[in-house]
């Protein structure tokens, strides 16, 4: 970390700027902020505490870039994984926002499957614990 810092330094030098911090910290969101943001979402659009619990797959498939090409063949091996324990369901909503859809789907995942991206932002609506699997970014097209 200290390379990074001291990279930084540098490249700010003739500005008359040094950060103090890394800069990860300088780019990412402080974690009190998003546990007041998650606190007020979920006062917002309470969690149904008597939904069961599901799988989450956040597809992409509604989106114009990063489609997971084999997402059919990942939700049929979700399903096999985890019939007779917990729903599979299939969550798209890049395309079209919507908190409400959203926090209602999320806040009953017990776990969440999906690409990296900024729709994973919808984590926010999880319950704490909640078990997050990121595909990483495959090539042109995923």
């Amino acid at each position: 970390e200290n390379w990074i810092a001291e990279l930084a330094s540098k490249a700010a030098a003739p500005y008359g700027r040094r950060y103090k911090e890394s800069l990860f910290r300088l780019h990412f969101v402080p974690p009190g902020i998003l546990r007041t943001q998650a606190a007020f979402l979920r006062r917002a659009f309470p969690p149904d505490r008597d939904a069961k619990p599901t799988v989450l797959w956040y597809s992409r498939r509604d989106c114009d870039k990063r489609h997971v090409k084999s997402e059919d063949e990942v939700i049929d091996a979700l399903r096999t994984r985890f019939k007779g324990r917990l729903d599979v369901v299939s969550w798209a909503g890049g395309a079209t926002p919507d908190a409400k859809r959203a926090a209602a789907a999320w806040s009953r995942a017990a776990l969440v499957v999906g690409p990296h991206g900024a729709g994973l932002a919808n984590m926010v609506h999880c319950a704490p614990g909640t078990v997050v699997l990121v595909l990483p970014a495959g090539g042109a097209g995923g």
